[in-house]
């Protein structure tokens, strides 16, 4: 009427199969493993990464955002390097041309940071943005690859429908000679309303 289990053998059987797992495990793991996977033995494993034929740093700078906005006067999206207090001024009252006074512009020592903007252009509603992700150097630290996001609302997204010119202006040290951009779009997602 009842079925009945042997414990004792039952015990036995689980011991030996977590047994025998741990001894395939351990060889797995004593046979090859050499910490860094995808490279020979003659490559070095440094955390450089090869961006247009130039070894860019590991140690990214800190980026410190100095301005950002979603209103700002200009139609055109751009990516810019802003190399002095002239053309950082010039710049702002472009950016806040249709104010009638425009904001003090924001302190920035030249000599030793970098600057840069990315405007992402007029764009039909709010809910888009723009941040930089990440800054690079190359080895000498007189170069850098800026890596910016441009976000735009998804489908379930309440936003306002006046026309926005998202955009953010940031530096990081060390002032650099050269710079690149590179760009990635990305969709921010929103709970469908109820």
């Amino acid at each position: 009427m009842f079925n009945t289990v042997d414990r004792p053998s039952e015990i036995r059987s689980l011991s030996l199969h977590w047994l025998s797992s741990l001894v395939v495990l351990s060889l797995l793991f004593m046979t090859g493993c050499d910490g860094v996977s995808g490279l020979n033995d003659d490559e070095d494993p440094s955390f450089s990464k090869e961006v247009a034929h130039e070894s860019l740093s590991a140690d990214a700078p800190k980026t410190e955002a100095v301005a950002e906005g979603q209103y700002g006067d200009l139609q055109e999206g751009a990516s810019l390097v802003i190399r002095n207090q002239e053309e950082f001024a010039t710049l702002w009252e472009q950016l806040h041309s249709h104010q009638e006074t425009a904001p003090t512009l924001p302190d920035v020592d030249f000599s030793q940071k970098t600057v840069v903007a990315i405007i992402m252009g007029a764009q039909p509603t709010g809910g888009y943005s723009v941040h930089v992700d990440e800054v690079r150097l190359n080895e000498d630290e007189n170069a850098a690859q800026i890596r910016y996001a441009e976000v735009s609302p998804g489908d379930n997204c309440s936003v306002t429908m006046a026309t926005t010119s998202p955009y953010v202006i940031a530096s990081f040290d060390p002032r650099v000679e050269d710079a690149s951009f590179s760009g990635t779009s990305e969709v921010r997602s929103c709970p469908p309303s109820e």
